[in-house]
């Protein structure tokens, strides 16, 4: 229970409201979205999700998936790989972004 609490206030601190990110849900036929973090959700047994408003349809979505710190470079070289590989990437590096 400790340690989710920890989690969540990393969480806010990593990704505060407003900061711009990119998520990839592990769906292959689901395209990675960027927008901005705009609230948080609790789910429950301590867990809460990131409420992220996608920057093209204005949805707020529940990022249940990887999320990154937005950039250019990143949006790019994800813009050239395959869904799959899109994930793999993201999950190996999101513990050092």
């Amino acid at each position: 229970m400790e340690s989710d609490q920890r989690r969540n206030q990393a969480q806010r601190v990593n990704f505060p409201i407003g900061q711009r990110v990119i998520v990839r849900s592990n769906e292959d036929d689901q395209p990675y979205i960027v927008g901005t973090v705009c609230g948080y959700e609790d789910y429950g047994k301590e867990r809460e999700f990131l409420l992220v408003c996608d920057n093209k349809s204005g949805q707020v979505l529940v990022a249940m998936g990887v999320v990154h710190h937005w950039s250019e470079g990143k949006a790019a070289a994800l813009d050239k790989l395959t869904a799959r590989e899109q994930w793999n990437v993201m999950a190996v590096y999101a513990a050092k972004d």
